[in-house]
């Protein structure tokens, strides 16, 4: 799905930036995030959440390796919330985190950018895709800029978002902050939990999902006639809202919907009229073999 993503560039100012730096800073993430950072690297990003002790979602973040920490890439509402989450538990680790978002530029482009003055990273973001940090400061800034542009044709921000929702890719926002589960933005299927790494904060809950609990709701890619909202409802036939919009893009929206409702059709609008489609998921084969298991364990 995102190899459509060949040949363009886009600016990607809808995320903000979190630095994570220090001695402790490996260790103080491990006992914060879904992810095993001690897998993190400088050339790719991996998908993961922050949760609060209930097992709810803070954040969903893109964390790479950065100099002698971790860069995490989030939604740039969601920055500052994150923040206060996370100093909370920072206290009693060496460690610092800043927000970041004004010391770089984001670029999405199709391929990495080769690291010069201007360029301090170009991590793969999934298979097609990369997200280049621009330092406006350098000399030559607007050269690198340049080139990165060359021979591109240049999209807005949505395009990006909606290759990640085709990706099955959720961005908690702040308003979305604490409502839900990790499971219910599919980052069991997404490579954004590890299950061997040990505790973190709400580990306790995400485990439970996944070893003995009964998923009931789950993140479906969705197309619409018209452009959806986040927060938005989804309803059934009989007017029943049986999900919500989290992410949404064009005609594109990430949703989180009652499994049970998706043979009855859903709709935008409480009245019907306005049809939403499923789209297949690039991790569908798992989603579908996780469902197979429920209904035969009845």
């Amino acid at each position: 799905m995102s190899d459509s993503f060949s040949g363009l560039v886009s600016p990607l100012a809808q995320f903000g930036l979190i630095y994570v730096s220090g001695t402790d800073t490996l260790t103080f993430l491990q006992g914060q995030t879904t992810i095993d950072v001690n897998q993190l690297a400088t050339d790719k990003c991996l998908l993961g959440a922050f949760c609060n002790p209930k097992g709810r979602v803070v954040a969903s973040f893109m964390a790479t390796s950065w100099a002698d920490g971790v860069m995490l890439v989030l939604p740039a509402d969601n920055v500052s919330g994150t923040l206060t989450h996370l100093k909370k538990y920072a206290a009693f680790f060496k460690t610092q985190l800043v927000d970041a978002s004004k010391r770089w530029h984001l670029l999405g482009t199709d391929s990495p950018v080769p690291t010069s003055e201007a360029i301090s990273a170009s991590p793969q973001w999934d298979d097609n895709r990369h997200i280049t940090f621009l330092n406006p400061l350098a000399d030559d800034y607007e050269t690198a800029l340049e080139a990165c542009l060359a021979n591109k044709q240049a999209v807005d921000e949505h395009q990006w978002m909606a290759l990640d929702i085709q990706m099955g890719i959720a961005w908690i926002d702040q308003q979305a902050a604490g409502e839900h589960t990790p499971h219910h933005l599919n980052l069991q299927w997404n490579n954004g939990i590890n299950f061997k790494k040990g505790c973190y904060t709400g580990q306790e809950v995400v485990s439970r999902m996944q070893f003995k609990a009964k998923l009931k709701s789950i993140a479906y890619a969705l197309q619409c006639g018209q452009p959806m909202k986040p927060a938005q409802a989804i309803y059934n036939r009989e007017g029943k809202a049986v999900g919500t919009v989290i992410n949404a893009a064009n005609e594109w929206a990430l949703g989180v919907v009652h499994i049970k409702e998706l043979p009855g059709g859903l709709f935008a609008d409480a009245e019907a009229h306005l049809p939403v489609t499923p789209v297949s998921l690039p991790y569908q084969d798992a989603i579908q073999a996780t469902l197979e298991k429920q209904a035969s364990d009845n």
